[in-house]
């Protein structure tokens, strides 16, 4: 049983904190589709968007996919902003469990990458989902994250896709990296991606550092 929030912190504007207490307490497994989520962080309410495919049964292993932000957005960025929020009808495509959390910083940013190995934790407490199909993308911000959580939990992620990613860490799980041509990032993320044995690199022609992430979603 979830302790009841007392308070929602700054940042926590979409849910209050009665809804994020019904969240809390209310079972999703049988629940498709858009699903808006909140789990508690050490009594901080840590909100997401999810995908879950309407076909989801039980019975079957699912590949999950956590979704980063980049800088200044929030866990709606993937479902309503990113290439118009198709990922969603992707993921329902492909058979993907996809979770867009808000910025794992907010929970402190030393303890992003152990937050969200314990968010895939709990979802695969939750949904029965593929051990060995997990994946972390994200975008900038997002995408440094996915690399640093990625390198501090090796074993855990599949794979990375990391867009236009500012950070530097070198994950020993395969990586690809995707940048567009007229982003300033290009250079870095050309040679991070050079240096390393284990990733690939594609870049967009004509694109620049947001409309990357919706570009690279085809």
């Amino acid at each position: 049983t979830a302790r009841p929030m007392e308070s929602v912190p700054d940042g926590v504007a979409e849910v209050t904190a009665l809804e994020i207490e019904a969240e809390l307490e209310t079972p999703h497994r049988e629940k498709t589709g858009a699903l808006r989520r909140a789990w508690d962080f050490e009594r901080t309410a840590w909100p997401a968007r999810m995908w879950v495919p309407t076909k989801y049964d039980a019975a079957k292993k699912w590949p999950l996919v956590i979704a980063l932000h980049g800088s200044g957005g929030s866990e709606n960025f993937y479902f309503d902003l990113y290439g118009a929020g198709k990922i969603a009808a992707i993921a329902e495509k492909r058979g993907w469990i996809v979770v867009a959390p808000r910025n794992p910083a907010i929970l402190g940013p030393s303890k992003a990458g152990a937050n969200l190995a314990e968010l895939v934790k709990r979802l695969r407490g939750e949904y029965s989902i593929d051990e060995k199909r997990i994946f972390i993308t994200g975008h900038s911000l997002g995408g440094g994250q996915a690399l640093a959580a990625a390198a501090e939990n090796p074993g855990l992620f599949a794979g990375v896709a990391a867009i236009a990613p500012a950070g530097k860490d070198q994950p020993s799980c395969p990586v690809m990296f995707v940048c567009g041509d007229q982003d300033r990032l290009r250079k870095q993320v050309s040679d991070l991606a050079t240096s390393m044995a284990n990733a690939t690199y594609k870049e967009m022609p004509g694109v620049e550092h947001i409309l990357v992430v919706g570009e690279s979603l085809d």
